[in-house]
């Protein structure tokens, strides 16, 4: 169903579906009005302007919401833009009060650094002058042991030769020690065989020995100046050879013998032990291997007892003493 309205200058056409498209063309044809339309339009043109205002008060309403959002919005910008601006002023002064730290910072590590390059100068002015120190130190010290161990290698020669000449002298003095009592046991023996005669082993007869005279020993008596020696017999003893003994009448006995110092060290034995004590050993040496050397020394003797005792030779090599190969003399006396 459809109606149709003339105007002026339009046609309207008021359709409820396609089945009016052929009266809206029959009307175009024969141009005429229909007023029977004019209600209909009457309410379409009420429903027309109710919707005009209706749409017209949505755009008021949306004008006015969309002014509302602008205006937000624009407060929203203004208030990020202050927070931006008062984040930005922080930030600059955050920048700024940690590039002044930095600058502090870059400050203090460079006058650290040169302190630290001062102290590493004077730590190695004062080590060089340490080492230099030290240097002349060691080298004073050098010095003055070498000066010691020449003046101790001159006493040491000194005293190497001052007992070289003592032993050599004492060697001669024992020598002619023994030549002498062995020229007068010899003398004595001598005497005894010409004068006193042994008559079973005891003395017999008389001996004119200036103020004193030995007689009647037989008998054990004396009388006057006489002198009563008892017995004397052959049980003294003697054995004279390279390693030998004397008994004296006295009870004094001296032993004498060399010694071959192969290893620098030996224990020697006397031909005899000594009965009661041992008085004294003297050493010497007779020929040793290190004459060469600076220092050489005969050692002892040491374990000394009344059979015998220990013999060394020693030699110094410039920093100590060891054994030396040598041949030593020895001389004991004792009872």
């Amino acid at each position: 169903m459809s109606r149709t309205v003339f105007c002026p200058e339009e046609v309207i056409v008021v359709s409820s579906g396609k089945e009016d498209i052929g009266k809206l063309a029959a009307l175009g044809n024969d141009g005429k009005f229909d007023t029977s339309v004019i209600p209909e339009i009457d309410d379409l043109q009420a429903q027309i302007t109710a919707e005009v205002t209706t749409r017209e008060e949505a755009v008021t309403k949306l004008q006015a919401n969309i002014d509302a959002e602008a205006l937000a919005r624009t407060n929203a910008d203004v208030t990020l833009q202050s927070n931006i601006d008062s984040e930005a002023s922080a930030r600059e002064s955050a920048d700024q009060a940690l590039e002044a730290e930095f600058s502090a910072e870059v400050t203090a590590r460079t006058e650290a650094d040169t302190t630290l390059q001062a102290n590493i100068d004077t730590e190695v002015t004062a080590r060089i002058a340490a080492v230099s120190d030290l240097q002349a130190q060691i080298t004073k010290e050098v010095v003055d042991r070498t000066n010691a161990d020449s003046v101790l290698q001159a006493n040491i020669d000194a005293e190497a030769s001052a007992r070289a000449g003592a032993d050599t002298t004492l060697q001669s003095n024992i020598d002619a020690e023994v030549a002498a009592r062995t020229s007068a046991d010899e003398q004595l023996q001598a005497d005894l065989a010409n004068y006193l005669p042994l008559t079973g082993g005891t003395m017999t007869g008389a001996i004119d020995m200036g103020s004193k005279k030995i007689t009647n020993l037989a008998d054990g008596t004396a009388s006057g100046n006489a002198v009563h020696y008892g017995q004397f017999t052959a049980s003294i003893g003697t054995a004279l050879a390279s390693s030998g003994y004397q008994k004296l009448p006295s009870g004094l006995i001296l032993q004498w013998g060399t010694v071959d110092l192969t290893n620098g060290s030996k224990d020697v034995t006397f031909p005899i032990p000594f009965p009661n004590a041992l008085f004294r050993v003297f050493v010497s040496e007779v020929s040793a291997e290190q004459w060469g050397t600076s220092f050489f020394q005969v050692h002892g003797p040491a374990n000394e007892s009344k059979t015998g005792f220990t013999a060394k030779s020693l030699t110094w090599n410039g920093s100590s003493f060891s054994l030396a190969t040598a041949d030593v003399g020895y001389l004991a006396i004792g009872y």
